[in-house]
């Protein structure tokens, strides 16, 4: 299949992807709702959201700020852990984590979780 049409089957992710290469990037930690703002008020980083079925969606660092505050907010998971669904508006929130390469370049992925 080709990178362009691939889709997220699972999550997980144990690779991020965009249209033209797998990315050496790997998974650093999990991030809580203020961990999230944080970063995107002091860094230069993109969103990706995966959600099963679909693929993959890049938020560029320009936007990311903005998104947060219009439609992420407060469906951030805080504890990795444990969380539960219906404690979400909707019954869905976003599991975050960061993840980097050796360049040090890198990247906030939001799993859906519904």
């Amino acid at each position: 299949m080709k990178l362009e049409q691939r889709i997220v089957t699972t999550i997980p992710l144990e690779q991020l992807w965009n249209e033209a290469e797998i990315l050496p990037h790997e998974r650093q930690e999990y991030l809580n709702e203020q961990e999230v703002q944080d970063l995107l008020k002091n860094g230069n980083v993109p969103i990706v959201l995966a959600s099963c079925g679909l693929k993959l969606a890049w938020i560029a660092p320009l936007e990311a700020l903005a998104r947060f505050k219009r439609e992420i907010k407060g469906h951030i998971v805080n504890n990795p852990d444990r969380f539960v669904l219906q404690d979400y508006e909707d019954d869905w929130c976003y599991l975050a984590s960061l993840w980097n390469n050796t360049l040090e370049e890198r990247v906030l992925l939001l799993e859906t979780y519904h």
